[in-house]
This record gives structure tokens, sequence and C-alpha cells, in this order.
């Protein structure tokens, strides 16, 4: 079975990590368990080709705790200073990443915590 899904009007049709799709797997006693993704809080028109009822699904998307950020790697020029840097998370949360928390230990040092704006953090005196 095909099974269409039509986000409500003024939604984005997709976002970095997710596309209004809806997937889904019929068991052995023919129960069919959907799986959905949405990015904007609203009713969606689901829809299969060929059948006789249409329906609608109100879903609302709340603000979570977004993936951890992607493609993290450093690179260092110099014995002491390094260049950290990350991609954005696959999931934001349903809301906009404003800054990194970024912890560094150094060996025999206190932790220190820094929040980033953007997406690199150059360290000196490793």
């Amino acid at each position: 079975m095909r099974v269409t899904i039509t986000p409500p009007a003024g939604a984005p049709t997709s976002t970095p990590t997710c596309s209004p799709t809806l997937s889904g797997v019929t068991n052995a006693s023919g129960k069919l368990t959907l799986n959905i993704c949405v990015t904007t809080s609203g009713t969606y028109s689901v829809a299969s080709p060929g059948a006789v009822n249409r329906g609608s699904l109100k879903f609302s998307v709340t603000a979570s705790v977004p993936s951890p950020p992607s493609g993290l790697s450093a690179k260092s020029k110099a014995k002491t200073k390094a260049t950290i840097v990350w991609g954005a998370p696959s999931f934001d949360g349903a809301s906009s990443v404003t800054y990194y928390k970024v912890t560094m230990k150094r060996a025999k040092k206190k932790p220190v915590t820094k929040l980033v704006t953007g997406q690199s953090l150059s360290v000196k005196k490793l």
C-alpha cells in the first residue's frame, strides 16, 4: 500500500533533518504501523491511491534535545594550539541551535566550558 502525507499550508516542505514522510509496515495480523516525520505542528492530510476515504492526522511538534553535532574533527598546526570543527546536528530539536557548549579538560587542570555560537573553536595553550 502506498500512502502520501501532505503538510498543512505554510509548513516547510523539508528541513535538513526531515521531510514530511510517512512509511508503514504491516504485521502478520494485518495491522499497519506508520512511521511519520513531520517538521511543523498542524493537521496533515493522509491519502492512499484508490482508497475510498481520506484522513487527516494532527501532530504537535515540540522542542526537544537536539542530536549531537556531526562531523567532529580537530586540526593542529602547532603543538600549542588546535582548531575543533563540527557540523550541525542531524536533528535540531525542532528549534534553531543558538550555541554549542564545549567542555575541554587538560591534564591535571579543571575542565573549562565555552559557549560557542559558530561551528568551530580555536584552542591555544594546550
